[in-house]
């Protein structure tokens, strides 16, 4: 458990053994054990929401969460899911103390030129290939939903069904952005991915926080006074690993794409889902026109 914990929460996952690194990659869950925008995402939101039940001023809580998540980033090697996340979520926040709405695309390219004018060689990493293809995918299918009068809606569900909601959506989104990539690399695909991220993600939310607090207390604190919330880390991580023995092993195996075929596929999706927006707002503009006639 206390392997998960380190692994989970810093990204260092040496320790763990190679028969739990491959459980975890089975069952599509072992991007929680690196550190990623997944985890930057769930810090932002623990610390916004303490930040607003303190009633700190939006612009005071926007300095304090920069410099805790650069904080948190060096302690993670800077690694580049964790980085172009950062740097994006401190875009966010900025926007916002300047009375701006950014754009998260917008955001994600000037997070992409930071890290490849620091790090050239980054564009031929793999992590960085998958950090950048599953975020722009996120985005677009998100911003592509937007165009249904049923997205709508769904903003106004109660928390708990908006939330399974948005995880799988969020799922979904990152699986047709890397999985082309992880077939390029790796040749497998992993199919629990959409049910595994949907059934974890509870479990994440509270053993990242708890983990990063409790942590941080023993810097100041003898063990013996957060022994108990050190008992609820175990919990959650021991029920964190319990998750990845509900998959059975199973992959699928695919032959290596040539670089061709994987600028066809970003192409045709990115080409097919705007040509149905376009068909839509054709649509769209139709049905005014009759309604302004009649």
């Amino acid at each position: 458990a206390i392997q998960v914990i380190k692994a989970m929460a810093l990204g260092s996952s040496r320790e763990l053994s190679a028969e739990g690194k491959e459980k975890f990659r089975r069952s599509g869950m072992y991007h929680f054990l690196v550190v990623s925008g997944v985890h930057i995402g769930i810090l932002v939101w623990v610390l916004h929401q303490i930040l607003h039940i303190l009633h700190i001023p939006l612009r005071y809580r926007s300095f304090f969460l920069a410099a805790i998540l650069l904080l948190y980033a060096g302690l993670t090697g800077f690694h580049f899911p964790v980085l172009r996340a950062t740097i994006m979520a401190l875009i966010l926040y900025f926007s916002i103390t300047c009375n701006r709405i950014p754009d998260p695309l917008y955001g994600l390219a000037f997070s992409v030129s930071i890290i490849l004018f620091i790090f050239p060689t980054a564009l031929f990493e793999v992590s960085f290939q998958l950090t950048v293809a599953a975020t722009t995918s996120i985005l677009f299918l998100y911003r592509f939903l937007r165009h249904f009068s049923w997205w709508e809606r769904c903003s106004h569900f109660p928390y708990l069904i908006r939330l399974p909601l948005m995880t799988l959506l969020m799922a979904a989104g990152a699986m047709i952005g890397i999985s082309p990539l992880l077939v390029f690399y790796f040749q497998q695909l992993h199919p629990y991915s959409l049910v595994s991220n949907l059934v974890a993600l509870p479990v994440i939310s509270l053993l990242l926080p708890f983990s990063l607090f409790s942590s941080t207390l023993s810097l100041f604190l003898p063990w013996n006074l957060i022994y108990p919330l050190l008992s609820v880390n175990v919990f959650l991580a021991k029920w964190f690993t319990f998750l990845t023995t509900l998959f059975p092993e199973f992959d699928v195996v695919l032959p290596q794409p040539t670089p061709l075929m994987l600028v066809i596929y970003y192409v045709s999706v990115y080409c097919g889902l705007n040509f149905y927006m376009f068909v839509l707002h054709h649509k769209s503009a139709k049905v005014t026109k009759k309604e302004e006639s009649a």
